[in-house]
Formats: structure tokens, C-alpha cells, sequence
């Protein structure tokens, strides 16, 4: 069974770029793994909450504020965070 993974991030910078690059490159390496992208045009606080049911196993977010973290921590699942302000004291998962 696949691994689902989701790259949510508000816009997509070059530092994005450069990671989904990476993380694509995984992906065809390992056939295990699925990659779905969003860029989060509806915002973190719609896009989040329809992880988990979507099937989503893990996920890469951008987050730029403590509300936002908090919206990330309130999701349940693993995740990398590729852009915040500073190091988040509690890991979401």
C-alpha cells in the first residue's frame, strides 16, 4: 500500500522548488511513496483539517506564525516543517 504524502505550502518559493525537486526525485526511487502538492490558496486553517480524511499518512507544511503551528499540531500526523519563524517547541506528532 502506498505512503501518502502532501507538500502544503502557501506559495511556492525557490527553497519549494527546490524541495519538491528533491522529494519528487524520492518518489520515483521508492514507488511506495505517493506525493500529492498543494499550494494552499485556501489557507492552512481549510486545507489541514482534509489531510487526515483524504488518506494523507504525512505531510511537509509551511508555517509562518504560531496559529499556524497550532493548526499543524492539531492535525495528528507526521510532518516536516520547510519554513517557520523559529524552531517549534513541540513536534506534532
Amino acid at each position: 500500500m502506498p505512503i501518502r504524502i502532501a507538500y502544503v505550502t502557501p506559495s511556492l518559493q525557490i527553497i519549494d522548488r527546490m524541495l519538491i525537486q528533491g522529494v519528487s526525485r524520492y518518489v520515483r526511487m521508492n514507488s511506495q511513496w505517493h506525493l500529492r502538492i498543494t499550494n494552499g490558496e485556501e489557507g492552512l486553517d481549510v486545507v489541514l483539517p482534509k489531510l487526515k480524511p483524504s488518506g494523507v499518512d504525512a505531510f511537509f507544511v509551511a508555517v509562518t506564525d504560531r496559529q499556524q503551528e497550532q493548526a499543524v499540531e492539531a492535525v495528528g500526523l507526521p510532518c516536516i516543517i520547510t519554513r517557520c519563524r523559529q524552531i517549534p517547541a513541540r513536534l506534532p506528532y
